[in-house]
């Protein structure tokens, strides 16, 4: 098997995928946690707006997150694979593009999960006897965060693919 050649901005997107996962991780817990009320939410929607509202907020902003990790993990993941499987300016618009995909994401997400700060979800209160919404709460605020570093590491490769390139040095053992 011949070795991976390596660039920085390939070596960027190694790192972005490991981010993704945890990322995913973080999603993951908050969507499982939050389907555990979802048939009680849906039965006391029929009777409220405003719960029906709150619903469908929450399903929206914890669908822009998966889907936004998703796309963090494919991408990236195939960028360090092979990044020249792309045509080349669309390898060179791919990071740039992510990295305003997940600030739009990560704000929309925010104003309703973290509406004070951005990053603390802990502007709920901590409804008793609801440990799993609790901690999809916490799991939320982790979503935020690697949505966060997920931007800063599409900005690394931008910087890194434009200024760069993505040249084929490669390291051998």
């Amino acid at each position: 098997m011949s070795p991976i050649p390596l660039s920085p901005p390939r070596l960027i997107h190694a790192l972005q995928t490991l981010l993704a996962l945890y990322t995913a991780q973080k999603s993951y817990i908050a969507i499982s946690n939050l389907q555990i009320y979802e048939s009680a939410t849906e039965k006391a929607a029929k009777y409220s707006k405003t719960i029906e509202d709150e619903l469908w907020k929450t399903r929206k902003t914890q669908g822009v997150g998966g889907v936004m990790v998703v796309l963090s993990l494919v991408t990236s993941t195939l960028l360090f694979l092979d990044p020249h499987f792309l045509p080349r300016w669309a390898m060179y618009t791919t990071s740039p593009a992510l990295l305003l995909a997940h600030v739009f994401a990560r704000k929309y997400i925010a104003s309703y999960w973290a509406p004070s700060d951005g990053k603390n979800a802990g502007t709920r209160i901590p409804v008793p006897g609801m440990s799993e919404y609790n901690e999809a709460s916490k799991a939320t605020e982790g979503l935020l965060q690697g949505l966060q570093w997920l931007e800063w590491s599409w900005l690394a490769a931008a910087a890194a693919g434009g200024v760069l390139g993505y040249g084929d040095v490669t390291l051998r053992a």
